[in-house]
């Protein structure tokens, strides 16, 4: 039976990678689609790095480790994934803008 810290951050994976497929077909010119999957993916991010910063708080590490079954070390996951996370969206979306400046250049 594998740790269920192991299985999110696998799932955190799965998502960035899904993310990154259609951050691809958004950047081909399909906008409704990854315009929505990068809203989520700067939201999974926002949240994975809250998250995984209130792990590091004393206090809460009690509430934590009983709720999510969160402990400092799936906190340190938690926020590396969060920091990767929107670090993806950050190239993506400014990969997107590259490409409609470069589209704006051409239709001048």
């Amino acid at each position: 039976m594998k740790e269920p810290g192991f299985v999110n951050f696998l799932n955190r994976l799965r998502a960035l990678w899904i993310y990154s497929r259609a951050s691809e077909s958004a950047c081909s010119g399909s906008r409704s689609r990854g315009s929505r999957s990068s809203l989520f993916v700067l939201v999974n991010g926002i949240g994975m790095v809250a998250l995984g910063a209130i792990g590091f708080y004393e206090p809460a590490q009690v509430w934590l480790a009983e709720t999510f079954n969160l402990t400092t070390v799936s906190s340190t996951v938690e926020l590396a994934t969060g920091i990767a996370s929107l670090m993806i969206y950050a190239r993506y979306r400014a990969l997107a803008r590259a490409r409609l400046a470069r589209l704006a250049r051409l239709a001048r």
